[in-house]
């Protein structure tokens, strides 16, 4: 697949957990691996880590919530 694009692309953010869906958080750009979110900025393992909790956090608040 192929996409041409004449100026920019913005992304946003998305609840989405397709594999290869790729989201903004409005502070790290992220694609989804197909079980959690992973940072296309971080440059260590230990912010990678930290961005997989905090998802993860979110997903459980979300389900306690449910």
């Amino acid at each position: 697949e192929k996409l041409d694009v004449a100026g920019a692309i913005k992304v946003g953010t998305t609840s989405t957990t397709n594999a290869g869906t790729i989201r903004w958080t409005g502070t790290d750009l992220e694609v989804y691996s197909g079980t959690a979110w992973v940072s296309l900025t971080a440059t260590t393992l230990v912010q990678d880590l930290r961005a997989q909790v905090a998802t993860l956090q979110a997903r459980v608040a979300q389900l306690e919530g449910a």
